[in-house]
């Protein structure tokens, strides 16, 4: 993997326009931080859903992945981390928790915000200590200490399916023969266990070869329980069944056609950390409808989950008898924000917040996003009450640091 890195960093650097004596300092502070061992050694853990083999740690799975630059972008971006705080004591415990399968990104979260305080002018350390133990920064800022505790929300259980059913979309459009345009129908019934998306793999490879096994099939289904797969070849159809123009996004779907649509597409990416922009299609190959034909259960609201937590997450940043400043940072993938950067849906959250933690300056949500060179932070506050407060001008001076890039 050391040598596939090496390689992968002169594709950075020429597709986002990094510095390359820069970028290979970084990746080697990370590569010399880790240990050689983690990336020759890795460890792989099961699927719980193809039984197949993959690799265990978030880093690493980046690095290997379909877009394998990004993941060895994160890699140099770490190495500015761990740069910058060689010297604090906590250090040989962040390396440690980096090293985590599970552990990795809450740390690299926190140190990508400890990174933005210190390029802010707010001299922060990691790992201070108070009343719980340990807390993850503690910085200054207009002659004022602070104590802030970083928390990524991990994705849950519930996620799985979606996952799993953008999984099978795309093995099956992988098993389109070149040349060819495939329209494949997938009707889930019932909620999936583990067990049945592995048997619902296995039967969607049965329909493909039963498909091609025929040439005088045009089109075929086939059950599995109350599931239905069903397969089309739409080579020479026009119009395309499911978009009116090929320059166009998707023409709206009705409800009794799919409720998510993974399509085969070739895109022109301004570099390497865009994100596929439907205007941008060039080409519409095979695709998949999935249809759900039952009311799908949902968990409690993201935010509720949240909610559920603050409390125990701003107890890591009481510190008794002191007039610090308390902030707590949370990695959010689900952000709902308005034009303004507000949450303006969520005032029963703020007001819940204010009304138990009315010691408590404010919640700063970050959701990680793809930039020009880099991978930044969008994000939304929630204040805490008038006289704890966290300063308006350090929000903007974060919001400075974030657009100025990284390097």
């Amino acid at each position: 993997m050391l040598q596939d890195i090496h390689l992968q960093i002169e594709m950075v650097c020429a597709r986002v326009g990094l510095d390359r004596q820069l970028a290979r300092e970084l990746a080697d502070i990370s590569i010399a931080a880790l240990g050689n061992g983690f990336f020759e050694n890795p460890r792989f853990k099961k699927n719980p859903v193809t039984h197949e083999q993959a690799l265990a740690h978030p880093l690493l799975k980046g690095i290997a992945d379909a877009l394998p630059e990004v993941g060895t972008g994160e890699l140099i971006e770490l190495g500015l981390y761990l740069r910058t705080f060689a010297a604090d004591p906590a250090i040989a415990e962040i390396l440690a928790t980096l090293r985590s399968d599970r552990e990795y990104e809450s740390t690299f979260f926190h140190l990508a915000m400890a990174y933005r305080l210190g390029r802010a002018g707010c001299n922060p350390t990691l790992e201070p200590k108070t009343d719980r133990g340990k807390s993850d920064i503690l910085f200054t800022f207009e002659d004022r200490t602070y104590v802030a505790e970083c928390y990524r929300v991990h994705a849950s259980l519930f996620e799985h399916l979606g996952k799993f059913e953008s999984l099978l979309a795309r093995r099956l459009n992988h098993a389109t023969p070149p040349g060819r345009k495939y329209r494949f129908r997938i009707h889930i019934n019932t909620p999936l266990s583990y067990d049945g998306m592995r048997r619902m793999l296995r039967r969607a490879d049965d329909l493909v070869a039963l498909f091609h096994s025929r040439e005088d099939f045009a089109v075929i289904q086939l059950r599995h329980g109350q599931h239905l797969l069903g397969v089309e070849d739409i080579t020479d159809v026009d119009p395309d069944p499911d978009f009116d123009r090929p320059d166009l996004p998707a023409r709206p779907l009705r409800e009794d056609e799919a409720d998510l649509v993974v399509c085969s597409t070739s895109v022109d990416a301004d570099n390497i950390f865009s994100l596929p922009d439907t205007s941008a299609y060039q080409t519409r190959g095979s695709r998949a409808l999935v249809l759900r034909g039952y009311e799908r259960a949902w968990p409690k609201s993201p935010y509720e989950v949240l909610a559920g937590k603050i409390g125990y997450k701003l107890k890591q940043i009481k510190i008794s008898g002191s007039n610090y400043g308390r902030l707590l940072f949370v990695e959010f993938p689900w952000l709902e924000v308005d034009d303004r950067g507000a949450l303006w849906k969520y005032k029963r959250m703020r007001a819940d917040f204010m009304r138990n933690f009315p010691e408590v300056g404010g919640i700063l949500l970050a959701e990680r996003r793809p930039l020009k060179r880099h991978f930044g932070y969008r994000g939304a506050v929630l204040p805490g009450s008038e006289a704890v407060e966290i300063p308006k001008s350090l929000i903007d001076r974060l919001s400075e640091v974030e657009a100025q890039g990284l390097f």
